[in-house]
């Protein structure tokens, strides 16, 4: 079995990024000198290479396609999936499949989130997703990090339970935001769905779970967790992450000074960035 197709997350609102989540799309957001939609596809490229890639999209289309048009070659090969209407997550993945009529392996990115591990991980989850209809990538987090966790029961996923509802400070298993689809598996659909509701539902589908120990798991989801990022890549320059921005050429303007992080001349901090000027250097 192999990957087929990769489909990048891309139509939300951004709605927790702050004022300019409102003006700017999440997925065009600059890590340095290159976008997280650009880096999206390069990571894809590198953990999928012989898929074809589609990029949906719904809010703030028209500002995303004319990124996408003014660095066409980056997305030579990349097709755009225009949605009408608002399709959710279970929505777009159906969209997908009735285009390439149901057929073939899915790999589902979030445009936001980067995960780093041993590359068998791909390898190893399509051969246990054989005996199943998809395959949930997971992770474990403590419950003050904000993420909703997955109710397992004798090795089985069995439903979502929200953070709010989590104990405090409590070690649980999540989803990461990636996983495999068997296409032919599902049942045909159209319209919004969620994706826990009409891909990966546990009183429907059978769903295998592959828990990820050892790896990197970098999120820009949030301002906050976008903030912390963005110090913690050039803090530590021995991570995967860095390793692939580098080969990126994403830091061709950072200057490092003493132990101060520096970016076009100003100051990076853990709890405070200027992004407004990281913005301003990637659309001018």
């Amino acid at each position: 079995m192999k990957v087929d197709h990769v489909l990048i997350l891309a139509a939300g609102k951004g709605t927790r990024m702050g004022e300019i989540g409102k003006i700017l799309p999440k997925v065009i957001w600059p890590i340095f000198g290159k976008s997280l939609l650009e880096l999206q596809i390069a990571y894809a490229r590198k953990i999928a290479p012989n898929a074809k890639i589609y990029i949906n999209l719904f809010n703030y289309k028209n500002i995303i396609q004319d990124f996408i048009q003014e660095k066409s070659v980056c997305f030579s090969d990349v097709e755009i999936l225009i949605e009408n209407e608002i399709l959710d997550i279970g929505g777009a993945i159906h969209n997908l499949s009735d285009k390439v009529d149901y057929q073939g392996n899915l790999l589902i990115l979030n445009s936001d989130q980067f995960l780093y591990f041993e590359e068998s991980i791909i390898s190893d989850g399509l051969e246990k997703l054989q005996d199943f209809d998809s395959l949930l990538y997971t992770y474990s987090v403590n419950s003050k990090d904000g993420y909703n966790a997955l109710n397992i029961s004798g090795g089985c996923f069995t439903g979502i339970v929200l953070n709010e509802n989590l104990e405090p400070n409590k070690e649980v298993e999540t989803y990461t935001g990636m996983s495999l689809i068997r296409l032919n598996r599902l049942g045909r659909l159209k319209g919004e769905s969620r994706f826990f509701d009409s891909i990966a539902n546990p009183k429907k589908n059978k769903i295998a779970l592959e828990k990820i120990d050892n790896f990197e798991y970098w999120d820009f989801g949030t301002l906050s967790r976008y903030h912390e990022n963005i110090y913690e890549i050039l803090k530590d320059k021995k991570t995967s992450f860095y390793k692939f921005l580098d080969d990126e050429r994403v830091f061709d303007s950072i200057d490092i000074k003493s132990q101060n992080l520096e970016f076009k001349g100003f100051k990076i901090t853990k709890s405070s960035i200027s992004y407004r000027k990281i913005v301003d250097y990637l659309v001018d």
